[in-house]
């Protein structure tokens, strides 16, 4: 698994860059997103200015699944440190 070399996107910060992508534009920068969301995201963005609810709801499962694994592995590390 590769994490995201920035610090993970907030909901907020997400929801952004969606709605960005929903237009067909999105903000190339390091923004804390790991290669299934930027997939995801990026699809949205190239079926702009419509696209299906399919690749909406894929982009926000791609969010959640980051998040997931974020938490995961910060809760690995923390183990990890904890143990000594």
């Amino acid at each position: 698994m590769r994490l995201p070399d920035a610090p993970p996107l907030t909901r907020s910060e997400f929801e952004e860059r969606l709605a960005e992508a929903r237009v067909g534009t999105v903000t190339v920068c390091d923004w804390g997103a790991d290669q299934e969301l930027w997939d995801a995201v990026f699809a949205v963005a190239g079926a702009a200015p419509n696209p299906p609810a399919a690749l909406i709801d894929a982009a926000r499962a791609a969010f959640a699944g980051m998040t997931a694994r974020v938490a995961a592995y910060a809760a690995r590390e923390a183990e990890i440190i904890r143990r000594g």
